[in-house]
């Protein structure tokens, strides 16, 4: 009888552990739309002859990453780059914001196919001032630790393809080559598509 009992506890354990296997879900995507700079950043330039705000921008998630280890909880990455061009400059200006990011995700099943995924991710943040194509040279490139908060809607159109909407808060403290500090913060919105990786 101990036999049987140990056996059936064998059976289930190895079953649950197969359905958990199964339910591991990944997906790998790009989502791209609108950046709007905000707080300082969207309102202070450096007291330069290049005066001037970073004007309405774009965002480009050119890699969108989230796996699940079980049901709700998993990890995701992003790797991403902001660009803004300069209101009320005469020359050829922007700011380029790359971002590497990961971090825990959170992901809440609406439905068979519909999706939220709440990331909360932290990484390396460069800041870019641009002019002609070429780093400014007073300040270079500046770079920091940053957190980059997300929100998305996955929805699943057809068999291991998604369609995503996103939403999302990047903020990373800069420094720059001539020891200045620089706050960089904007929110992100975007759509796109990813690929499930099972």
């Amino acid at each position: 009888m101990k036999n049987y009992i140990f056996f059936l506890v064998l059976i289930l354990f190895g079953s649950s552990l197969s359905a958990q296997t199964k339910e591991r879900k990944g997906y790998l995507g790009i989502v791209i739309g609108p950046s709007f700079p905000i707080s300082d950043f969207a309102t202070n330039s450096f007291s330069t002859e290049y005066q001037g705000i970073p004007k309405l921008g774009y965002s480009d998630s050119f890699i969108d990453f989230g796996y699940l280890f079980g049901k709700n909880i998993g990890i995701s990455a992003s790797v991403a780059y902001t660009q803004y061009l300069i209101d009320n400059s005469t020359s050829d200006l922007w700011w380029g914001i790359a971002s590497i990011t990961a971090g825990p995700m959170f992901s809440l099943p609406l439905s068979e196919k519909f999706f939220i995924d709440i990331k909360a991710n932290a990484g390396i943040v460069f800041a870019n001032f641009i002019i002609d194509e070429f780093l400014y040279s007073e300040f270079g490139r500046g770079i920091g630790i940053g957190i980059d908060l997300r929100a998305s809607l996955r929805y699943n159109i057809y068999r291991r393809w998604y369609i995503m909407a996103e939403s999302g808060y990047l903020s990373s403290n800069q420094s720059f080559k001539d020891d200045s500090k620089r706050k960089i913060q904007n929110i992100n919105l975007g759509f796109g598509i990813a690929l499930s990786i099972k």
